[in-house]
């Protein structure tokens, strides 16, 4: 022992600093601890903050609509024998985690002049509980079996836009149904009897071939208050035309 105690006061030395850093890596040890603690409590509340928010705005959930047929006088329809005056009745189907609030639609039906359809009238629809159906008590008449709309809803969590196409393929409805949040597609459902581009794809905004036939004959350069003109009454003659252009913007 003699001839180690010139050493004790370095042991000592050694042996206290091993202590500290012992305990410095055990504080280290137990602060990250503590902060890996804290950032999932931190998150763990700020998922139920959003959570929250969500059931109050409804976040990203969204709906569009479908449509009971009917004849023009509320009677069911044959399909082997399909009216062409038809009434429309809007089913509402949520779509999304949580509910909507203050859903509000509006119809734009391409096929029918503004001033005889709901283009320009709002409906409230209310609140929408997450993944049901809402029957609303709205009917719209239509003439023809091609059904073609634009359907823009708002509700307390944004405003989005369906693009509904319905023709009348056969015996039935071939279907085109698309939704619209901004430029970001949410949704879309297409029918395997939907008519197709040869490439396959949908040409949301497909002209009829009428109107390809009308601008082969007079021309694509042809305005439109010029071909009003020419136009001509099958059944009275008269030339007394009124009509409404709808459509996109301008491209």
């Amino acid at each position: 022992m003699s001839r180690l105690s010139p050493f004790f006061p370095a042991m000592v030395v050694v042996f206290g600093a091993l202590v500290v850093a012992a305990g410095g890596f055990w504080a280290s040890w137990r602060q990250s601890n503590f902060n890996i603690d804290l950032r999932e409590k931190n998150e763990e509340i700020a998922r139920l903050q959003h959570e929250n928010a969500s059931l109050i705005t409804g976040d990203d959930s969204f709906a569009y609509a479908a449509f009971q047929i009917f004849d023009i006088d509320g009677t069911a329809v044959d399909a082997h024998a399909m009216p062409n005056n038809l009434l429309l009745a809007p089913v509402i189907i949520a779509k999304g985690e949580y509910p909507l609030y203050d859903v509000t639609v509006r119809f734009v039906d391409f096929r029918e002049p503004v001033t005889n359809n709901s283009a320009l009238t709002g409906y409230q629809i209310g609140n929408i509980a997450p993944g049901l159906a809402t029957l609303t008590p709205i009917r719209l008449p239509h003439h023809g079996k091609d059904l073609k709309f634009n359907i823009f809803f708002s509700a307390r969590n944004g405003l989005w836009v369906q693009s509904l196409r319905m023709p009348w393929v056969g015996d039935g409805w071939g279907l085109a149904n698309k939704v619209m949040r901004g430029s970001q597609e949410i949704y879309r459902e297409v029918s395997a009897n939907f008519p197709r581009g040869q490439d396959g794809s949908v040409d949301w905004e497909r002209q009829q071939p009428r109107m390809r036939r009308v601008a082969a004959r007079h021309g694509a350069a042809l305005a439109i208050l010029d071909w009003r003109e020419r136009l001509v009454c099958s059944q009275c003659g008269s030339r007394v035309v009124e009509f409404v252009v709808t459509g996109t913007e301008r491209r």
